[in-house]
């Protein structure tokens, strides 16, 4: 006698790290393995390589909308890593909802609640003169100071991401910067990145204390920023040539809103990212 052994893979397994699953079954929007996708119908939500199928779903979503920052053929509104080219969106990790590949610390669960692509002038935003949005980038000139906000409160524990550049048109010790601003009194942190330094400080009553700093070669015409503030806790990562992670304890200041800082010539900035954890 004999006889045949063909198991049915178990659904909602992980996919691997190449977006792969067994069989017939393909990698969701959930970074899980599945022969009928959570939204349903024949298609999966988002596509991976290696797709055969009709395309209706992910085509006909209004909500991914008609822009894709990072290239990988999923759109803004349905890239789980908008900044970072991840056609698997692979996210697996930490079993969250965002990417493996943006995820600014995968092992715990990170949300995305904002990106900002500049592709037009950005609502809840108050620029100040001098900034300008161009060509899907938003662009600051300033000699001294200025700082472009967003006019919504952040959640309690927050992780802020930009990419950009800077052209030193002064002195003054020159950079670009996300920071967590105070609405009341303006006061602020700021995770900068200087031609020489990585930096933490803060602003209060306009008199800035550095908190932190780590000595760097940069090149500021490529250059990632990512702010990590949970309660009193900062982590700061910059990414020019180099990468430092300056990082503090301060509380003196309540971070509400979020905003990106130039100073000393002109700053380029290709996405404005927030998550919260």
């Amino acid at each position: 006698m004999a006889g045949c052994f063909s198991p049915t893979p178990a659904e909602g397994l992980p996919c691997s790290d190449t977006g792969a699953c067994p069989g017939a079954q393909r990698c969701d929007v959930d970074g899980k393995c599945r022969s009928t996708p959570l939204g349903g119908g024949g298609d999966a939500p988002i596509d991976v390589p290696g797709d055969s199928m009709s395309d209706a779903m992910i085509d006909g979503n209004a909500a991914c909308g008609t822009h894709d920052k990072d290239g990988d053929g999923i759109n803004d509104g349905c890239d789980n890593c908008p900044n970072i080219a991840n056609p698997t969106q692979a996210h697996i990790l930490d079993a969250d909802a965002v990417g493996d590949a943006c995820d600014p610390d995968n092992s715990r669960f990170d949300t995305q609640i904002l990106f900002e692509g500049f592709y037009t002038a950005p609502m809840s935003w108050v620029l100040p003169n001098g900034w300008s949005v161009n060509n899907g980038t938003l662009v600051g000139v300033s000699s001294g100071t200025t700082i472009a906000y967003r006019d919504v409160a952040l959640p309690a524990d927050v992780t802020v991401v930009t990419g950009g550049s800077l052209t030193v048109t002064s002195g003054g010790a020159p950079n670009i910067a996300v920071v967590a601003r105070q609405t009341n009194g303006g006061d602020y942190y700021r995770c900068s990145a200087l031609d020489v330094r990585g930096e933490l400080a803060k602003s209060v009553g306009g008199v800035s204390t550095q908190l932190d700093l780590r000595d760097m070669t940069a090149d500021l015409s490529n250059v990632t920023i990512g702010y990590n503030l949970t309660g009193s806790s900062h982590f700061c990562y910059v990414q020019a040539g180099q990468t430092v992670t300056p990082n503090a304890v301060d509380g003196s200041i309540t971070g509400d809103l979020a905003g990106l800082r130039v100073r000393g010539g002109t700053g380029t900035f290709d996405y404005f990212l927030v998550y919260s954890h």
